[in-house]
């Protein structure tokens, strides 16, 4: 993209982006930018080292997943998760929901949070209430379910809210360091 060459912050998401061109390495160089610039706007004290997680291993303790997820509705993201949060190994792997959904259904929330250790309407938090949850939670993966967050200003994943915050279904594409 000319705009990353100029050293210009993009006026394009990169999942817009990824809409027109399959480039995986224009679309990190894109998240990445995108990201700083949500950090500059967020300002220094977001982003210090003593307010990011930091994640270690206790061989006693489960994995914390945290999904996020704002499609828990007759949508093909949540249709097609009704399953995944009832299918994980609850020996090695603690769940939890952050629930965004404008109007659930019952016959996908239902499901998706019977599979949940925890389930947390989040629909009306601020990104910085929800990144408080999240930390509070001890999530050691958060994984984004709708695809929401890339470019979309502040949120809880253009914040330090968890060691690791990937993306799934909804964005198929990188978020940035």
């Amino acid at each position: 993209m000319e705009q990353l060459r100029r050293d210009v912050d993009p006026v394009e998401t990169p999942g817009q982006f990824l809409l027109r061109r399959d480039d995986p390495i224009i679309a990190r160089d894109l998240a990445e930018r995108v990201l700083e610039r949500t950090r500059r706007r967020l300002g220094d004290a977001a982003w210090s080292e003593a307010r990011r997680p930091r994640w270690t291993w206790t061989p006693a303790r489960r994995l914390r997943v945290g999904y996020v997820c704002s499609d828990l509705a007759m949508h093909p993201v949540g249709l097609s998760i009704r399953t995944l949060l009832l299918n994980h190994d609850k020996a090695r792997f603690e769940v939890f929901l952050y629930d965004r959904t404008p109007e659930p259904d019952g016959t996908v929330a239902g499901p998706v949070a019977m599979g949940a250790d925890a389930s947390r309407p989040c629909l009306e938090l601020s990104s910085e209430a929800m990144e408080a949850l999240v930390q509070n939670d001890g999530i050691d993966i958060l994984v984004d379910l709708s695809g929401s967050v890339i470019g979309s200003g502040d949120t809880v994943f253009s914040r330090p809210s968890a060691p690791a915050r990937v993306a799934m279904l909804g964005y198929p594409g990188a978020m940035g360091r």
